[in-house]
């Protein structure tokens, strides 16, 4: 029987990043090319210390300025990538020339593809999603499993099962497909109260490997303009989300790009 950590995190906590870092609306992103960037979440899992990896884009940005709990889940993170070109734009705009946007779908593919002999766990979704991620990966998979909905974020009793059913398969990689943001603030305490692996929140890249959801063309990602082609095939469930989140983050942008930098994201400027 395995003992787990629950309600309380290992002494050992979750490895820090040593990659170049830049502080952004008071989040440290890592500013390094995105291979760097896979490369070391690649050296995480062979540490034998847990690890948790955030992908943050406009919408997890915004919702961490209002929400002081996903911030600090956030400011946790072991590391930070931009995911989105506002995001990386910005950061470019202060300076930051070889940071690369790297979305979820991008970096699981990538991971799965170079580590196909690690053990891989996904959790989230559905289970007929997690069978077609499964297939596509050709036996990465080790395992998976699709939580029971709910709006209110797991009960304690039920984080536990999770844990329990991970730690038992000993992932390398823990692939968390539950959405933003939640599962940012999710894969962060995971990761703390695990004994080992990588945690990775990258939402909406389950449906996309699993043949559910179709991709922007690389043209459109490239210009920034992935979010309108998801709006165009998505617009009940992302076009409040856009209308109230796209203001807020111009707005965001514009103070930083003019030089209205936090003290404390500066603060969290880190070099290898």
């Amino acid at each position: 029987m395995i003992t787990l950590t629950c309600g309380r995190a290992p002494v050992s906590g979750a490895k820090e990043t040593t990659l170049e870092t830049y502080g952004l609306f008071g989040i440290s992103f890592c500013v390094v090319p995105k291979e760097v960037m896979a490369n070391d979440i690649r050296l995480r899992a062979r540490d034998n210390v847990p690890s948790s990896v955030i992908l943050a884009n406009a919408h997890v940005i915004v919702e961490a300025q209002k929400d002081p709990q996903l911030k600090n889940a956030i400011a946790n993170a072991s590391l930070v990538i931009p995911d989105g070109m506002p995001v990386t734009w910005v950061l470019r705009g202060k300076g930051q020339k070889f940071v690369e946007r790297y979305p979820g779908p991008d970096l699981m593919e990538d991971i799965l593809r170079l580590e196909r002999s690690a053990a891989h766990y996904l959790l989230g979704s559905t289970p007929d999603v997690l069978g077609r991620i499964d297939s596509k990966f050709k036996g990465s998979v080790t395992g998976s499993y699709s939580p029971p909905f709910t709006n209110n974020g797991f009960t304690e009793q039920e984080k536990c099962r999770q844990l329990e059913l991970i730690e038992k398969r000993r992932p390398d990689f823990i692939w968390v497909g539950l959405g933003a943001p939640r599962q940012e603030a999710y894969v962060t305490e995971m990761a703390f109260r695990s004994s080992r692996g990588v945690w990775l929140g990258v939402g909406a890249a389950f449906d996309f490997h699993a043949g559910i959801k179709r991709r922007a063309p690389q043209f459109l990602q490239k210009a920034g303009l992935e979010w309108a082609f998801r709006l165009i095939t998505e617009p009940r469930r992302l076009g409040p989300r856009y209308l109230a989140t796209n203001p807020v983050f111009i707005k965001l942008a514009c103070q930083e790009l003019i030089g209205r930098q936090s003290h404390g994201a500066a603060d969290h400027d880190r070099t290898a």
